[in-house]
């Protein structure tokens, strides 16, 4: 099977918080995910084994100037205070529809 590209990843991910989000942890046994098991859900393996992926979304996400790691970014801005499942889920579609199919 080919490794889907980065805009479906981010398609599939954003269904996923659709259908159950939440915030500081990443869950397999709730059916809630954050926006990193969401993405784990979307890919069937670890979230930073797609750096693609992980690059694509945070390109749209406002960015600490000193901060790098993509999977911490994702998290921190998942787990801002007031934060929505469908403020998640259209940051992924935007991050999806940004991104080349050939990634």
């Amino acid at each position: 099977m080919s490794e889907l590209s980065v805009p479906t990843v981010l398609r599939k991910a954003a269904a996923v918080v659709r259908l159950g989000w939440c915030q500081f942890y990443i869950t397999k046994y709730s059916n809630l995910y954050c926006a990193l098991g969401a993405i784990e859900v979307a890919t069937h393996s670890t979230a930073e084994r797609h750096p693609k992926v992980l690059a694509a979304l945070v390109a749209v996400l406002p960015t600490p100037e000193h901060e790098t790691r993509h999977s911490w970014i994702i998290a921190n801005w998942n787990n801002a205070p007031g934060r929505t499942a469908e403020e998640v889920a259209e940051k992924m579609e935007l991050a999806a529809s940004k991104a080349k199919d050939n990634q």
